[in-house]
Order: structure tokens, then sequence, then C-alpha cells
């Protein structure tokens, strides 16, 4: 599961009743040197067919010796 800022914010006020700023949170997270996750945007038409062979390419171009440096 990819958490954001704002979802930790949320299971910290739901969990602790403690309630903090975004940046709060984000100084938390930064300090217990633990990741979030930024939201992405996800294309509405994007064609799954073009995903699909780009990902297989994609696997067999970091395969190939260049990439590895």
């Amino acid at each position: 599961m990819n958490w954001t800022i704002e979802l930790v914010r949320q299971w910290v006020i739901k969990e602790f009743n403690i309630n903090m700023s975004h940046r709060g949170i984000a100084y938390v997270l930064h300090r217990l040197n633990l990741s979030y996750t930024r939201p992405t945007y996800v294309l509405a038409k994007a064609d799954k067919e073009k995903q699909e062979i780009f990902k297989s390419d994609f696997k067999a171009l970091k395969k190939m010796p260049q990439w590895l440096s």
C-alpha cells in the first residue's frame, strides 16, 4: 500500500487522537527515516495494451548490461 502524508496524518489522528499538520507529519517521517509516496495522476483513457507492451520492453531493457551500472 502506498502511504501519502495525508493518509499518515489521518491514521495518527484516528489512532492517537493527535492532530498534526501536513508539514509536521513530513518532518516526523523524515526524522524517523521513513518514506512516503506522493500521489500520481492516472490517465483515465490510458491504453492498457500499450502499457503492457511498455512494461515488457522496459523489463528487457533493464536486463541489458548498460543498465547495470
